[in-house]
Parts: C-alpha cells; sequence; structure tokens
C-alpha cells in the first residue's frame, strides 16, 4: 500500500454513555493511533479527527437509569472520555462533540435536506411499539425482544445480534419495554425512510472486488440474501 502524503484518519465516535474500556481502546482507538503515528513517521501530512456521539437511545437510556437529562449526562462522560484519552496518549487533532457544537447539527441537517431533495427518502406510516405506561413510542433500544428468526431471546427491537436479520413489529416477539417492563402495544407514526434496495445491484458489484475479511464478506452476503430493505432514517426521540 503506498504512504499517502495526506491522510485524515477518523475512529468511530464513542457514545458518551459510560467510561471507556479496553475493548473500545484495542478495537478501535489504539490502532487507529498506531497507523497515525506510524504514517507521521513516513512523513505523511496527518489530521486525527474523533468525538463524542452524544445523541440517541443510548444516552437516552443511561438517562433514565441515572436520573439526569440526556444533555448532562453527554457532557459528564464526553469530558471523561477525553480525559481518558488524553491519559493514554491518544492524542487526537480534533476531538469534538456532537451535541456541544452547533456544526453537526446543522451539517446532519443539510445532509438530511439534501437525500430529500434529491428524492431518496420516502414518508410512510409505520407501526411501532408504544409504552402506555409512559405514553411514548419506543425506537429499538428501548424495547427488548425475542427474535421471530432464530429464537434468540433478549434482542434490541430492529435487528438481532445473533443471525443479523433485521427485525420490525411483525418479526419482534415478546416487546417488552425497557423503560417501564411492561408488555409494548403497537400504534401507527410517520416516518422518513431510505430504500437501500435502489443501491442493492451497486453493493453486489462493489463486493465482487472489495477486499474484506471473511466474516465480514459472509456478514454482507448474509444480508444480501434475502435483499436490502428500507430503512427508517427518523425516530420517535427527544434527544437526537
Amino acid at each position: 500500500m503506498p504512504i499517502p502524503k495526506r491522510a485524515l484518519i477518523t475512529a468511530a465516535l464513542p457514545y458518551s454513555n459510560g467510561r471507556l474500556h479496553v475493548g473500545h481502546i484495542v478495537g478501535a482507538y489504539l490502532p487507529a493511533d498506531t497507523y497515525v503515528r506510524y504514517l507521521r513517521m513516513q512523513g505523511s501530512d496527518v489530521r486525527f479527527v474523533c468525538g463524542s456521539d452524544d445523541h440517541g437511545v443510548a444516552i437516552m437510556l443511561t438517562a433514565l437509569k441515572e436520573n439526569k437529562t440526556p444533555a448532562q449526562v453527554a457532557e459528564f462522560y464526553g469530558e471523561k472520555q477525553a480525559r481518558d484519552f488524553a491519559a493514554l496518549a491518544i492524542d487526537f487533532d480534533i476531538y469534538s462533540s456532537t451535541s456541544r457544537n452547533p456544526h453537526h447539527a446543522k451539517t446532519s441537517q443539510d445532509f438530511f435536506k439534501n437525500m430529500l431533495d434529491k428524492g431518496y427518502f420516502q414518508k410512510e406510516t409505520t407501526r411501532q411499539f408504544y409504552d402506555e405506561s409512559t405514553k411514548s413510542f419506543l425506537p429499538d433500544r428501548f424495547v427488548k425482544v425475542t427474535c421471530g428468526y432464530c429464537g434468540a431471546p433478549d434482542q434490541n427491537s430492529d435487528q438481532c445480534e445473533q443471525c443479523g436479520k433485521m427485525l420490525d413489529v411483525e418479526s419482534a416477539k415478546d416487546p417488552r419495554s425497557v423503560m417501564s417492563g411492561n408488555v409494548a402495544t403497537i400504534r401507527e407514526t410517520v416516518h422518513w425512510f431510505l430504500d437501500l434496495s435502489r443501491f442493492e445491484q451497486a453493493v453486489r458489484d462493489w463486493l465482487k472486488s472489495a477486499e474484506l475479511r471473511d466474516h465480514t464478506r459472509s456478514y454482507v452476503e448474509g444480508l444480501l440474501s434475502t435483499g436490502l430493505v428500507k430503512r427508517s432514517m427518523t425516530r420517535d426521540l427527544s434527544w437526537g
């Protein structure tokens, strides 16, 4: 592999809902940091960028457990993670935050609007899990279910981690709300969807020559074997 003269290196943004652990460091940040150091030793001009992922269900769940607001959780753990990285001498050129930097919100909205204007999104009425006691719709991690395909228990309601199949209200069995522990009901709601089937052939063509690990290739082939489906790009969330 040729050494680039200039390189932008990123690592997966950690959810700001807890402290970093060894798996985080070894799985994502130490390999990226090592590669950055190697490129710089070869004379490359490198920028190493990362930051905390402050929005979504993971932060909302932690806020619920700790009786805090999502913003308080994101700030508290985001700052601790930044200090952890510094203590490990993993030095980012930019370490940002998706909730405390207005640039991120505007950029996300610009991406969404661009795809919407180009006709990639479709508005549809769907059936979603609902907690009658809290009067709120339940996104994926707020519902624990049994996979209707392989029978694996305690799965998030959008995808089974055991067999890799995408789940919905029909294929997710025995749904229970994480918020209250009650059986989840089903109600209608409106969301924007990205029709992934439009890109299926392009993915198949790319896969023919892509250099992937065997496990990764098998996983992608498994998803393609049943056909790519529409995926919701919006959720009924107060923090996200």
